[in-house]
């Protein structure tokens, strides 16, 4: 891959990192599946450790799918499953709407994890650039960070009209990770070569035998396990929170903000 198509690259990933998370979305996560798709919290909590698990699982195929396909292609599939999981949340009345808009995320959450990390990757070891990929990769987060938190700022009076307000200012800006998907330019050394079908499960199979006999990986595992558990319950326990100690819901979006800017000035300089 030549340096134009590189840097290219590295714009276009730090664009489509930026926009294909729900912009206005998080501050109110809880209490619009509450008051839109009435549920209860435990079946928000069941559903929500159902889609993990999920995740999990679909994770290693999606892997080998993009292996095969390329990282390109595998980007586009995911983008169309979370724009249809998008609409469904949207327009979700019930709890079997939540459940299917949770399930279309949860493949295209595991299409993309992985693949969009590997075509930068690949992009920069093609020119021999992988040590620049840790501040890439920190800029390109702490940029969807900070978009997100300033968009938080407008949830709060938005949510106010019309708890579904801030679900439907996220559906424009998803075309733009959408349409950025068309533009990347798939590294060359994604097609070195082709594995088969049987080919990938026999590696996937050696690799969990690998991580299952060595330590270290089941260090890494564990402790992986436990940060992305914690920011889970996090995640999904301070609307209740908020309702607990009586914050107004004004306030949900600038206290979402704070909290931001924190995690964008950590992940700019993590490298």
């Amino acid at each position: 891959m030549d340096l134009k198509h590189v840097r290219r690259n590295i714009i276009l990933y730090k664009l489509f990192v930026m926009f294909s998370e729900p912009l206005f979305w998080g501050p109110i996560l809880i209490i619009s599946l509450q008051q839109l798709a009435h549920m209860t919290l435990p079946s928000i909590y069941f559903m929500e450790s159902a889609v993990m698990v999920l995740c999990v699982v679909l994770n290693a195929p999606a892997g080998a799918l993009a292996d095969t396909i390329g990282r390109k292609k595998t980007l586009i599939i995911a983008m169309v499953f979370h724009i249809v999981s998008r609409i469904f949340f949207v327009t979700m009345t019930s709890p079997s709407g939540a459940w299917i808009g949770n399930i279309f995320w949860a493949i295209g959450y595991s299409l993309q994890s992985g693949a969009d990390v590997a075509l930068l990757y690949n992009s920069l070891d093609s020119r021999r650039l992988g040590g620049q990929f840790k501040r890439i990769e920190g800029h390109a987060v702490g940029g969807r960070l900070l978009l997100i938190g300033i968009c938080s700022l407008a949830v709060g009076p938005l949510a106010a009209i019309n708890m579904r307000l801030p679900l439907y200012c996220c559906l424009p800006f998803l075309c733009i990770p959408f349409a950025i998907s068309f533009m990347f330019k798939e590294p060359e050394s994604v097609n070195v070569r082709r594995y088969s079908l049987a080919e990938q499960l026999k590696t996937m199979c050696h690799g969990i035998s690998y991580a299952v006999r060595k330590a270290e990986i089941r260090w890494i595992i564990g402790i992986t396990a436990l940060l992305m558990g914690a920011s889970k319950i996090w995640f999904f326990a301070y609307n209740p929170y908020f309702e607990i100690v009586g914050i107004d819901l004004k306030y949900y979006g600038l206290i979402f903000f704070l909290l931001n800017i924190v995690a964008w000035m950590s992940s700019r300089f993590a490298h």
